[in-house]
């Protein structure tokens, strides 16, 4: 019986949660609204996103309407590129 409580509680804290695979831009331009909360993973590997990703990246954030959460490297180009946002260190294991 408890699974099946999980598993209800779990469909209505998702029932309004969007999971989408396509370009940050498209994503940003089509549910960028006040109440809209974005989660935000670029990808880290070289050669799929460079500086000039991460500087459009940053532009859009500072012009949206919704909130967002970042996780990206703790490293000083970065802490550099995104200094107008709060930052906060998170540990990780």
């Amino acid at each position: 019986m408890r699974i099946e409580e999980d598993l209800s509680e779990i469909h209505l804290r998702l029932t309004r949660v969007f999971i989408e695979n396509r370009g940050y831009e498209d994503i940003f331009k089509r549910f960028d609204k006040p109440d809209t909360f974005f989660y935000i993973d670029p990808p880290y590997y070289k050669g799929i996103f460079n500086r000039d990703d991460f500087e459009k990246l940053r532009d859009i954030l500072a012009g949206l309407k919704g909130k967002f959460i970042l996780s990206i490297n703790d490293v000083a180009e970065t802490r550099k590129l995104f200094k107008m946002f709060h930052i906060e260190t998170v540990a990780t294991s």
